[in-house]
């Protein structure tokens, strides 16, 4: 065989190899939970009060916050405890005035214990932790302008590996932290509405959580 020979040889066999040589680590792992809220199926809570309605349409778990200056939080521990993952949220606000915000929760323990990575209607970042009911900023609110303003479609991410946390926004990591205070916990959604008058409308959709490499 002439070295001409040899090497378009060694050249295809490295080709079709490729496939395997070069599949993202991603597309590998496994996924620890995945929901597209498809009303069949799903058994995240739904009810409504005087302050929020969460309910099941369309294919997504929409909230619809009725009184300003509140949290309004829908979570499940049911399909955990889960530490370390990468999650991922369509988040999408439908109606209602910017000043909100609106995001994911996750380690969740309780009502009183749990981050929270959430984004706002004019196109804000930010991260809290609620610890025995009293909530501590981690991360204060940064302008993004990866955030979609308004009524838009927005992917959340988070990469939770130990007491180390990353958030992203559509594609586009935002920032790091350290924080020891929850190890593993719950998911679930959170919507608040800053101001008056009007309701806030937030639907989400295909959460999935991927295991870490």
């Amino acid at each position: 065989m002439t070295r001409k020979n040899a090497c378009l040889a060694i050249l295809g066999l490295l080709l079709l190899s490729g496939c395997t040589l070069f599949t993202p680590p991603s597309m590998e792992l496994g996924i620890l939970f995945e929901d597209s809220f498809d009303e069949s199926i799903t058994d995240w809570p739904t009810y409504e009060n005087v302050n929020q309605r969460w309910w099941i349409e369309g294919g997504h778990y929409n909230v619809l916050v009725k009184t300003p200056h509140q949290s309004m939080t829908s979570w499940r521990t049911q399909v955990g405890s889960f530490g370390n993952f990468r999650l991922e949220l369509e988040a999408e606000q439908v109606s209602g005035p910017d000043n909100n915000a609106y995001g994911v929760l996750f380690r969740v323990i309780d009502d009183d214990n749990y981050y929270c990575f959430y984004i706002t209607g004019d196109s804000y970042v930010g991260l809290k932790k609620k610890v025995a009911g009293q909530f501590v900023v981690l991360f204060p609110e940064l302008l993004s302008y990866f955030v979609h303003w308004g009524n838009d479609v927005n992917l959340l991410a988070v990469i939770a590996d130990g007491d180390q946390l990353e958030f992203f926004v559509n594609g586009e990591s935002h920032f790091t932290i350290t924080d020891t205070a929850f190890a593993a916990g719950g998911i679930g959604m959170m919507a608040e509405m800053r101001t008056t008058p009007g309701q806030t409308h937030i639907a989400f959709d295909n959460m999935v959580l991927h295991e870490l490499p």
